[in-house]
């Protein structure tokens, strides 16, 4: 029915029920009566009027207007009780009480055109001078009209208050019953449109959906459930699900806990699901109790998912193998080279000090050089095959990071053979003793320093070193390490897989006369980034590069 507001008086009420309510009170109480609107136009036929007011007072324009203004006045709402006095019109007695629904005013119930004998004749005569009407008709008319005591007529009035209550609380009544219903229909309506998109999703859904009770007995099940478990809805329906379709190996596995479903969790477990030709599937099936107790079920097959999972599984274990023999073969490689290039190394060096000419200490120099480049490239395989198997570990000891720098730019100059090319460090003072892996930590400087020498013909290389303040922290010391060259650069192609394995520059076109095989910055980054710290590089082609690494020591 909507708000109360936009109810009209006519869907509260049957208005031929009320008109011969009307004139059944009329006729018991020798009143005449009608019903209006709050504005005082009518809504009943009048019951029982005078011929004053019918045919006289009525029929004019001005005497109308009254009637409709005293029927409003009198008939306005008023809870306590009636409303009695002399109309507004002819001055004869009237009464007036008001239908509401709630506090909604929605019609009047007029009664009266009684006078009592105290009333003369003279007023009725004006009046009907007033609205234009025949004045001996006016005074005829007005003596047909009876005569009641104000008690009698007070009665009257107080018996149609009660009358016109009742029909407001009818109408109230009215209203709430028409509201609950149309609720209730809408309520039915949105639970029928609600269940038909529930059915259509259930249908159209790729999984398996089961309803069961909460013995585990089958109530409902989808089209897909039906196309997994290759058996109809009639041979699902009705049927415990535990004797249903589960091999008793996978039963066993994973049984069905109904019991946990009380405790609202999601249950979720795989099993084996037999088929009626033989055939086997794996679900997995996903089951919670509703709130009437019932439990709903969405099973899914995942026989190509678990294929695939023992195939990747097979395949890392083989990987894992290959890797842990990779592993092995590496190790015992460079135990059979390092004895040999040692020795080589030690004779070379032998050499050196003997009484030879010089271009054969030369040659017996490049001997030595040539021999350590062979055995740091092996302790760089080895490092890669540490890091790669996680067999690397950091070893914390006190150092200072200052004197480390140092010592590898003094081992540096030592071992630089570009004539051309010179090697400085800088150190700031400030830098303390710091916890940590010095081993590793000189690692990163001499990859760093051996990279800008390897690729820098001529010019000087920066190794510098500085701490970076860090506000209202004193436990924590942090370090810049930065390797600066004015080498060739690197090739932008180049550059954005720098950091990865066995990416040097000279896979790059026009750079073939550099060595190596890009281990250098891949073990650096990895041992900066084993460290918690972080590594950048900025680099022009023709306008050198440089590396800065940042990392926190307690």
């Amino acid at each position: 029915m909507g708000d109360a507001k936009d109810i009209s008086f006519g869907e509260l009420f049957d208005q031929a029920s009320l008109q011969r309510l009307q004139d059944e009170f009329s006729a018991a109480t020798e009143v005449a009566s009608i019903i209006t609107y709050p504005d005082g136009t009518p809504i009943t036929r009048p019951s029982g009027f005078c011929r004053l007011c019918e045919k006289i007072i009525r029929c004019t324009d001005v005497g109308r207007a009254n009637c409709y203004r005293s029927d409003a006045f009198i008939g306005r709402y008023h809870p306590e009780g009636p409303v009695v006095q002399t109309c507004l019109s002819a001055g004869l007695w009237d009464a007036g009480v008001s239908i509401t629904v709630g506090d909604r005013h929605v019609a009047n119930w007029r009664i009266g055109q009684v006078r009592d004998a105290a009333q003369g004749e003279e007023k009725i005569r004006e009046y009907a001078r007033m609205i234009g009407a025949d004045e001996m008709a006016v005074l005829d008319a007005y003596r047909e009209i009876p005569v009641m005591s104000f008690e009698q007529f007070h009665k009257i009035a107080r018996m149609l208050f009660t009358v016109a209550s009742q029909l407001s609380l009818m109408a109230y009544q009215n209203v709430q019953q028409a509201r609950f219903i149309v609720e209730r229909q809408q309520a039915e309506a949105e639970l029928r449109k609600s269940e038909s998109r529930y059915r259509g999703l259930v249908t159209l859904a790729v999984d398996g959906i089961l309803l069961g009770s909460h013995e585990g007995i089958i109530i409902e099940v989808n089209d897909c459930l039906c196309a997994l478990t290759g058996l109809s809805k009639e041979e699902l329906v009705g049927k415990h699900i535990r004797e249903l379709m589960f091999t008793p190996q996978s039963l066993a596995l994973a049984p069905l806990r109904f019991d946990r479903l009380h405790q609202g969790e999601v249950v979720v477990s795989e099993r084996t699901l037999v088929r009626p030709d033989g055939g086997e599937i794996v679900i997995e099936m996903r089951t919670k109790q509703m709130p009437d107790g019932t439990y709903q079920s969405i099973l899914r097959d995942i026989t190509d998912r678990k294929q695939a999972e023992d195939i990747l599984k097979k395949a890392k274990e083989a990987a894992e193998a290959s890797n842990g023999a990779k592993t092995e073969f590496l190790t015992n490689m460079a135990h059979d080279f390092r004895t040999p290039m040692h020795a080589i190394m030690g004779f070379s060096g032998f050499l050196q000090s003997e009484h030879l000419t010089d271009r054969q200490k030369k040659f017996a120099a490049i001997i030595n050089q040539r021999s350590q480049s062979l055995l740091r490239l092996i302790e760089d395989i080895l490092d890669v095959s540490r890091l790669e198997s996680g067999r690397l570990e950091l070893r914390q000891v006190d150092f200072d990071p200052g004197k480390a720098v140092k010592a590898t730019v003094a081992a540096g100059k030592a071992e630089l053979m570009k004539p051309a090319v010179t090697l400085s460090c800088v150190i700031d003072a400030s830098i303390p003793l710091v916890k940590g892996d010095e081993l590793r930590f000189t690692q990163i400087v001499t990859n760093l320093m051996s990279n800008a020498i390897q690729y820098t013909d001529k010019g000087g290389i920066t190794v510098a070193i500085e701490r970076i303040p860090e506000a209202g922290s004193t436990d924590q010391c942090r370090i810049k390490l930065s390797v600066k060259d004015p080498g060739p650069g690197i090739p932008e192609d180049i550059y954005k897989k720098i950091f990865n394995a066995f990416t040097g520059l000279n896979q790059g076109v026009g750079w073939k006369d550099y060595e190596g095989v890009g281990l250098g910055l891949y073990i650096t980054k990895t041992l900066v980034d084993l460290m918690k710290g972080e590594i950048t590089g900025s680099s022009h082609p023709g306008a050198g590069s440089e590396f800065v690494v940042v990392l926190d020591f307690n």
